[in-house]
Order: structure tokens, then C-alpha cells, then sequence
């Protein structure tokens, strides 16, 4: 991480790593975004933090709530797929390196009400028909899943 991030990675004096090295037994990583960053270069220099990162451009896997798409065309979200393709393998690094993961949910399961969003985006990888009785459709993202899990 060091030599990728360089001198905007904060320094810790020995005695602050030693201090808090093996001061945890587990460590949970819960996100609710499906933002991940890409190397770009930008002007913005002032404020930066890990949404204004000057070597970065975040992405994002949800889409807009397109109520006039036809569901057929809405079930298809070949992004997800990538996504969680991609999110999936590189745990499995992260395992063959050594890290002790015990487990993986796919937020978010369903479309739904997001906190920040209302109904304007949708995450799920199952479709919610919102104007006919909630009625659910599996997104192509679903049956990959099940898939990639029976393999």
C-alpha cells in the first residue's frame, strides 16, 4: 500500500504500531456501497479525502430506477455480475494470502428503500416491481450467483 499510495499514507511512530498490533481478534468489514476506486488523475488538490482522491475516480454498481425500462430489460445487470465476479476473486486471494475469512454477503440482496436514496436506485439482485404488489424478479446477478455457489 506504501509504494502505490507514497507519502499520502499517514506515518505511525514504532511505539503507536506496537501499541495497537494484535489488539483486535477479528476485524468485520461492512460496506454498503458498491463504490470502488480506479486510477485516474485529476486537478483537485484541495480537501482531499478518500471521495476526492486526486489518483482516483470512484464507480458505482447501482443503477438509476428507470421506471419506464421493461422489467426484461431491468434483470439484466451484467455490471453486478462483473462486480461481485471481481469482488469475489480477489477474496479469494485474500485467502490464499493468508487472511482468515470466514464469511460473504452480497449487499444488497433485494431492491429496496436506501436511507440516502429513497427508491431512485436500485442495488438488489432481485428485482422489486414497486408499482405491482412488490412482486420479486431474480436479476441475472442472482442466477450467476447461485451458480458461482453450487460450483
Amino acid at each position: 500500500m506504501r509504494s502505490l499510495v507514497g507519502s499520502r499514507l499517514p506515518k505511525f511512530k514504532k511505539h503507536e504500531s506496537e501499541y495497537v498490533k494484535g489488539s483486535f481478534d477479528f476485524l468485520g468489514v461492512n460496506y454498503y456501497t458498491t463504490n470502488f476506486a480506479e486510477n485516474a488523475l485529476s486537478t483537485n488538490t484541495v480537501n482531499q479525502s478518500f471521495l476526492t482522491d486526486m489518483h482516483t475516480v470512484l464507480s458505482s454498481v447501482a443503477e438509476a430506477n428507470n421506471a419506464s425500462k421493461p422489467i426484461k430489460e431491468a434483470l439484466k445487470d451484467s455490471i453486478r455480475i462483473r462486480y461481485h465476479d471481481g469482488h469475489l476473486k480477489s477474496l479469494l486471494q485474500a485467502i490464499k494470502d493468508g487472511v482468515n475469512v470466514k464469511g460473504y454477503y452480497a449487499w444488497s440482496f433485494l431492491d429496496d428503500f436506501e436511507w440516502d436514496a429513497g427508491y431512485t436506485f436500485r442495488f438488489g439482485l432481485i428485482y422489486v416491481d414497486f408499482r405491482n404488489n412488490l412482486r420479486r424478479y431474480l436479476k441475472y446477478s442472482a442466477y450467476w450467483l447461485k451458480m458461482f455457489l453450487v460450483k
